[in-house]
């Protein structure tokens, strides 16, 4: 369901995605193993920047880079995201909830709404500043 009306919406993130059973889409940032995803949860849903490369330092460098410009990319966005460095993980997220009764399959379609609305404004957000951190990350 979310990928059919995400075909039909004007995000593109998720053209080239195939079904699941899994509760999350994932889609590239032009980063190795940094992802958009879209998380489907029975009591949350929520979109996020998933930093997860094989290297921690690597993760942590690019959440660093990413935070320093905090305020401008929660403006860009038009809310506070919730910024997860996770020091005991390998991975930090950045992401943005709402909590749902996602037992209910009348919700589905509102809830795939919302995913689609913010992680385009996630992505709008957050793509420039990415994209510089990957770059500084390389010239490291």
């Amino acid at each position: 369901q979310a990928l059919d009306q995400l075909r039909r919406s004007e995000c593109r993130l998720y053209d080239n995605i195939s079904p699941a059973k899994d509760h999350w889409l994932a889609s590239a940032t032009g980063i190795s193993s940094v992802t958009y995803n879209m998380i489907f949860g029975k009591k949350e849903i929520r979109v996020e920047l998933s930093l997860q490369r094989s290297n921690a330092e690597e993760n942590r460098f690019l959440f660093d880079e990413l935070e320093s410009q905090k305020a401008k990319i929660e403006q860009a966005f038009g809310d506070q995201l919730n910024w997860l460095a996770l020091p005991e993980r390998k991975a930090c997220r950045i992401q943005y909830a709402k909590a749902v009764d996602g037992y209910d399959e009348q919700n589905w379609p509102s809830m795939i709404d919302w995913l689609t609305k913010e992680i385009m404004r996630l992505q709008a957000a957050v793509k420039e500043p990415l994209q510089r951190a990957g770059e500084n990350l390389k010239a490291r």
